[in-house]
């Protein structure tokens, strides 16, 4: 088995570049006009703020972007009959695919970063940025990419990922208020991927939480490829 064609990157690439690229770069380009037209007075707290306030905002959808429907596209339209019909192992393959859609995010967001640049004379991108940005992609991006992977039924993989995001963030700050929620809520905001820990005033301890979920999902998601075929036959 060659494992990996090298062949197949360029593919991968271009097809990241001509789907969820093309929608990142819009979402990079509206923020970089508006970060031009901002006012003299809403540059003072600095390009770090700015770009932070941006991550906040449109991290997390871009994330989504650069990871939905990775698998389950291509069983449901049977395109992995095509990339498999070479001795190609589907965990790699797919592996490769998800790394291709962090570099996307990471170039995203560079691209913000010189708009915040060319404004403020400073970039914003620092190592704490960034790493909160590996480590939301870790995990939201590692939930889209199971959920991609364990089925083909129920929402698409993305929307379920933002359903799990919307509910853990919204019963952790009802939590935070005192609400007496249901048992079955709560058991349900302890087992979900912790996607609240990854807002602002992030800790060692929500970094490690979401950091060993996210590294499980994504180790999962690679167990599922290898050891699951990606069909059974002609009519899947």
């Amino acid at each position: 088995m060659s494992g990996y064609p090298a062949a197949y990157l360029g593919w991968q690439a271009r097809d990241v570049l001509r789907g969820p690229g093309l929608v990142a770069a819009i979402i990079s380009g509206f923020f970089a006009v508006l970060v031009w037209k901002l006012p003299g007075a809403a540059l003072e707290a600095g390009g770090a703020t700015l770009l932070a306030g941006y991550l906040q905002q449109v991290g997390w959808p871009l994330v989504l972007v650069a990871t939905g429907e990775i698998v389950r596209t291509d069983r449901v339209e049977g395109y992995y009959r095509f990339y498999f019909a070479r001795p190609v192992r589907p965990a790699l393959f797919y592996l490769v695919r998800w790394l291709l859609g962090f570099a996307l995010v990471l170039a995203a967001v560079a691209s913000t970063g010189l708009a915040v640049l060319a404004r403020t004379g400073e970039s914003g991108l620092d190592p704490g940025l960034v790493g909160q940005l590996a480590l939301t992609y870790l995990l939201l991006g590692g939930t889209v990419f199971f959920l991609s992977t364990a089925g083909t039924s129920g929402p698409r993989d993305w929307l379920a990922a933002l359903l799990i995001h919307v509910f853990q963030n919204t019963v952790a700050d009802l939590l935070g208020r005192g609400v007496d929620l249901w048992a079955a809520l709560r058991w349900l905001h302890a087992v979900l991927p912790p996607m609240h820990r990854l807002g602002a005033g992030l800790d060692a301890a929500d970094a490690l939480h979401a950091g060993l979920y996210g590294a499980g999902l994504v180790a999962a998601t690679l167990l599922l490829l290898e050891r699951r075929p990606l069909g059974g036959g002609a009519r899947d």
